[in-house]
C-alpha cells in the first residue's frame, strides 16, 4: 500500500477519514465534544495537550475500528488494511489544535469585553 503524503496529511487514508469526520456536522460536533472531554480529564496540567491527543487518538481508533460493518472477506481485508494505516494521532492533533485555537479566541474575547 502506498502511504505517500496526501493533501498535507501523512497519507490518503488519514486525509479521507478526517475529511469524512469534518464534512458531516453531527460527526464534527461529536468529535469536538470528545476532544473537549479529553481535555477535561487531564491529570497533568503541563501535559494536557499530549494527554488529550493520546486519549483522543485512542477513542478515534477504537470507534472507527469497532464501527466497521464489514469484517470478513475481501472487503473486510481491504477496509481493515486502510484503517490500519490511518494516523489517528495526526487527526487527534488536528482536533486538539482547533480546540486550543478556540480556547485562545474565547480568552481574548473575554479580555476585551
Amino acid at each position: 500500500m502506498n502511504n505517500a503524503e496526501y493533501n498535507g496529511w501523512s497519507n490518503y487514508e488519514t486525509w479521507s477519514v478526517n475529511l469524512w469526520i469534518n464534512n458531516d456536522q453531527d460527526s464534527l460536533n461529536y468529535w469536538n465534544k470528545v476532544t473537549e472531554f479529553c481535555y477535561s480529564v487531564k491529570q497533568n496540567p503541563e501535559g494536557s495537550y499530549i494527554e488529550a491527543v493520546y486519549k483522543l487518538s485512542n477513542y478515534l481508533r477504537e470507534q472507527f475500528n469497532e464501527g466497521t460493518p464489514i469484517t470478513e472477506g475481501l472487503y473486510g481485508q481491504l477496509l481493515g488494511g486502510a484503517l490500519s494505516v490511518v494516523d489517528w494521532r495526526e487527526i487527534a492533533e488536528h482536533f486538539c489544535d482547533n480546540y486550543e485555537t478556540e480556547l485562545s479566541i474565547k480568552s481574548r474575547k473575554e479580555l476585551t469585553a
